[in-house]
Protein backbone atom coordinates (compact mmCIF):
# COMPACT_ATOMS: atom_id res chain seq x y z
CA UNK A 1 0.00 0.00 0.00
CA UNK A 2 2.65 2.96 1.16
CA UNK A 3 4.48 1.68 -2.00
CA UNK A 4 1.81 2.20 -4.40
CA UNK A 5 1.09 5.38 -2.70
CA UNK A 6 4.82 6.76 -3.01
CA UNK A 7 4.29 5.61 -7.07
CA UNK A 8 1.38 7.52 -7.10
CA UNK A 9 3.01 10.63 -6.01
CA UNK A 10 5.68 9.90 -8.20
CA UNK A 11 3.64 9.72 -11.81
CA UNK A 12 1.94 12.71 -10.27
CA UNK A 13 5.10 15.19 -9.55
CA UNK A 14 7.03 13.73 -12.93
CA UNK A 15 3.46 14.78 -14.58
CA UNK A 16 3.72 18.40 -13.25
CA UNK A 17 7.22 18.73 -13.76
CA UNK A 18 6.63 17.51 -17.42
CA UNK A 19 4.11 19.85 -18.19
CA UNK A 20 6.21 23.07 -16.57
CA UNK A 21 9.10 22.02 -18.86
CA UNK A 22 7.15 21.60 -21.71
CA UNK A 23 5.19 25.28 -21.06
CA UNK A 24 8.75 26.63 -21.14
CA UNK A 25 9.75 24.52 -24.30
CA UNK A 26 6.45 25.69 -25.51
CA UNK A 27 7.27 29.53 -25.02
CA UNK A 28 10.55 29.61 -26.15
CA UNK A 29 9.25 27.65 -30.01
CA UNK A 30 6.53 30.62 -29.86
CA UNK A 31 7.87 33.37 -28.38
CA UNK A 32 11.80 32.88 -28.49
CA UNK A 33 14.42 31.23 -26.83
CA UNK A 34 15.32 33.99 -24.36
CA UNK A 35 11.35 33.80 -23.36
CA UNK A 36 11.44 30.17 -23.46
CA UNK A 37 14.91 30.57 -20.77
CA UNK A 38 13.11 33.29 -18.97
CA UNK A 39 10.05 30.62 -18.15
CA UNK A 40 11.89 27.81 -17.49
CA UNK A 41 14.42 29.64 -14.84
CA UNK A 42 11.30 31.21 -13.21
CA UNK A 43 10.97 29.84 -9.20
CA UNK A 44 7.58 28.46 -10.62
CA UNK A 45 9.16 24.85 -10.92
CA UNK A 46 11.31 25.40 -7.13
CA UNK A 47 8.00 26.72 -5.94
CA UNK A 48 5.81 24.11 -6.99
CA UNK A 49 8.17 21.39 -5.56
CA UNK A 50 8.35 23.22 -1.99
CA UNK A 51 4.69 23.61 -2.02
CA UNK A 52 3.80 20.01 -2.63
CA UNK A 53 6.76 18.83 -0.50
CA UNK A 54 5.33 21.10 2.42
CA UNK A 55 1.91 19.86 1.86
CA UNK A 56 2.53 16.29 1.78
CA UNK A 57 5.90 16.03 4.41
CA UNK A 58 5.10 19.38 6.27
CA UNK A 59 6.85 22.86 6.81
CA UNK A 60 10.21 21.93 8.03
CA UNK A 61 10.47 19.53 4.89
CA UNK A 62 9.71 22.61 2.61
CA UNK A 63 12.33 24.99 4.34
CA UNK A 64 14.79 22.37 4.75
CA UNK A 65 14.11 21.76 0.81
CA UNK A 66 14.60 25.70 0.73
CA UNK A 67 17.92 25.40 2.15
CA UNK A 68 19.27 22.78 0.03
CA UNK A 69 17.81 24.83 -3.31
CA UNK A 70 19.66 28.08 -1.80
CA UNK A 71 22.83 26.17 -1.25
CA UNK A 72 22.42 24.96 -4.65
CA UNK A 73 21.77 28.08 -6.26
CA UNK A 74 25.20 29.36 -6.55
CA UNK A 75 26.18 25.69 -8.76
CA UNK A 76 23.40 26.74 -11.21
CA UNK A 77 24.63 29.89 -11.94
CA UNK A 78 27.84 28.44 -12.73
CA UNK A 79 25.96 25.94 -15.10
CA UNK A 80 24.38 28.56 -16.78
CA UNK A 81 27.57 30.65 -17.01
CA UNK A 82 29.54 27.78 -18.44
CA UNK A 83 27.14 27.56 -20.89
CA UNK A 84 26.52 30.98 -21.67
CA UNK A 85 30.26 31.03 -22.64
CA UNK A 86 31.25 27.78 -24.07
CA UNK A 87 28.60 26.96 -26.41
CA UNK A 88 29.70 29.50 -29.09
CA UNK A 89 33.12 28.45 -28.14
CA UNK A 90 33.39 24.57 -27.95
CA UNK A 91 30.00 23.54 -28.51
CA UNK A 92 27.06 22.30 -26.55
CA UNK A 93 27.93 18.73 -25.63
CA UNK A 94 31.73 19.77 -24.35
CA UNK A 95 30.24 22.93 -22.67
CA UNK A 96 27.12 20.67 -20.95
CA UNK A 97 29.59 18.66 -19.19
CA UNK A 98 31.64 21.35 -17.97
CA UNK A 99 29.03 22.99 -16.66
CA UNK A 100 28.09 19.86 -14.82
CA UNK A 101 31.21 19.58 -13.40
CA UNK A 102 31.47 22.86 -12.38
CA UNK A 103 27.94 22.58 -10.75
CA UNK A 104 29.20 19.61 -8.84
CA UNK A 105 31.93 20.99 -7.59
CA UNK A 106 30.04 24.23 -6.29
CA UNK A 107 27.24 22.83 -5.20
CA UNK A 108 29.56 19.97 -2.89
CA UNK A 109 31.64 22.75 -1.74
CA UNK A 110 29.04 24.77 -0.58
CA UNK A 111 27.45 21.67 1.40
CA UNK A 112 30.58 20.75 2.98
CA UNK A 113 31.02 24.62 3.78
CA UNK A 114 27.56 24.22 5.25
CA UNK A 115 28.04 21.45 7.35
CA UNK A 116 25.05 19.59 5.35
CA UNK A 117 27.82 16.72 4.26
Amino acid sequence: MLGEKILQNVFFDFLLGGALVAIALAVGSAAGAVFGGLVAALPIRLGATLLIGGFREGNDFALKMAEGSLLAYFGTFAFLAVLLVGIPRIGLAKSFAGAIIADIAITVFLFKIAGKM
